[in-house]
């Protein structure tokens, strides 16, 4: 017959297993599950034209000084 030493502890092993083991079913649940969707056309970036012009435009309305591009 096996005694109980310490009800406590007992329990907290209890516990911890069954912590552990739904801790595990997320986990493997989350990674069968778990894939990316790419959009089927995904819309072109603007040219560098048009970003240096809302770059521009950013720094007009927050009163960013201009740096020179020479």
């Amino acid at each position: 017959m096996m005694e109980v030493i310490n009800q406590k502890s007992k329990y907290f092993l209890v516990k911890s297993s069954l912590f552990i083991s739904d801790i595990l079913v997320m986990f493997f649940t989350s990674v069968t599950w778990s894939y990316v969707v790419y959009p089927e056309d995904p819309s072109p970036s603007p040219a560098s034209e048009e970003l240096r012009e809302m770059a521009l435009e950013i720094a007009i309305k927050k009163n960013i000084p201009l740096v020179d591009e020479t």
